[in-house]
């Protein structure tokens, strides 16, 4: 998605758009496809992939423009191109155009008071927003819904007479709530109580693996990477375990391979068409007695396999 003001161009998903050269449809799309399928066709035969879900590498890097939580027009994941104005700062303009020359700075670029909230972790890329208007404001803005109640408590504490004029102050506070959100460290682990610290480490050996298996240069193709659900589940799952077994002693190894079906998890021969790409973990730990391993790595690859992933716990020693 792109978008032009007056001032400044957006390119609110610029990695995906311009690099990966997908585009990601949102659940609401996906409720309306006759209406936007030859739209989509459109952007096929232009070279673009038109996918249900973004890949999970693209979930996990950093700053990712997919990542669950609420996002803004020229936020810290955006593409921003300055314009230039009509005429220069020392330019003589024509009488007719005199006091209509618009303000050329980020902040007088009222488009970026727009956002919402985005989340990739179910079936299709899920996008809210909830449109907030008001006497105080000159224009009608979309922003994130979980906001809801701290916007409306600044929209109804504004006083005074200049009605319409107000908007400068909406795009500050609007923006603190978003950064503040960002900033906050939120865990989330169905599998038990796991501090933010704990899956934090986790998620960056997971998001490592995924992320350097899964560049562009890698020529793997997009619709084929492991998906948003897949690798939150398998943070959730292995946050879970290093809350069992001392996170210290856990070895953790990530790798993917192509592969046929689930009986078949091997690689298979240059030139084949891969069914799908299936992710191996490999955790070693030295807690757990044998005794336990077995019925373990029973539950763990119930929970797993619908998500197209192998995780085999072991104790230390049975990797000699």
């Amino acid at each position: 998605m792109n978008v032009i003001s007056h001032s400044h161009a957006y390119s609110l998903y610029p990695r995906a758009t311009f690099e990966d050269r997908v585009s990601i449809y949102s659940q609401f799309s996906a409720q309306r496809m006759d209406d936007v399928q030859e739209g989509f066709e459109k952007y096929t035969k232009r070279g673009w992939k038109i996918l249900p879900m973004p890949s999970a590498a693209a979930h996990l890097r950093p700053n990712s423009e997919f990542r669950n939580g609420p996002r803004y027009v020229g936020d810290s994941s955006s593409w921003i191109i300055p314009l230039e104005g009509l005429y220069e700062q020392d330019e003589i303009v024509p009488i007719e155009h005199r006091g209509v020359e618009l303000p050329m700075g980020f902040g007088d670029d009222f488009v970026r008071g727009n956002g919402w909230h985005g989340n990739s972790s179910s079936g299709t890329l899920n996008i809210s927003t909830k449109v907030f208007t008001s006497w105080y404001l000159e224009g009608q803005y979309c922003a994130c819904p979980d906001f809801h109640w701290e916007i409306h408590y600044f929209l109804d504490g504004l006083g005074g007479s200049d009605y319409g004029r107000r908007d400068r102050e909406f795009l500050g506070i609007s923006h603190k709530l978003y950064k503040a959100y960002n900033a906050a460290v939120r865990p989330d682990c169905k599998f038990g109580p796991v501090t933010a610290d704990l899956q934090s480490r986790v998620r960056n050996i997971v998001a490592k693996a995924f992320i350097n298996s899964f560049r562009p240069e890698s020529n793997v193709p997009y619709e084929l990477c492991p998906k948003p659900p897949a690798v939150l589940e398998l943070i959730n799952v292995l946050s879970a375990l290093c809350n069992v077994c001392s996170c210290t002693d856990l070895e953790i190894s990530v790798s993917f391979a192509l592969v046929y079906n689930y009986t078949d998890r091997s690689t298979i021969t240059a030139g084949d068409d891969p069914r799908t790409i299936w992710t191996i973990v490999d955790v070693s730990q030295a807690e757990l007695p044998d005794s336990q391993l077995w019925d373990l790595n029973r539950s763990l690859d119930k929970v797993l396999k619908p998500f197209n992933i192998q995780l085999w716990v072991r104790a230390i020693a049975d990797q000699h």
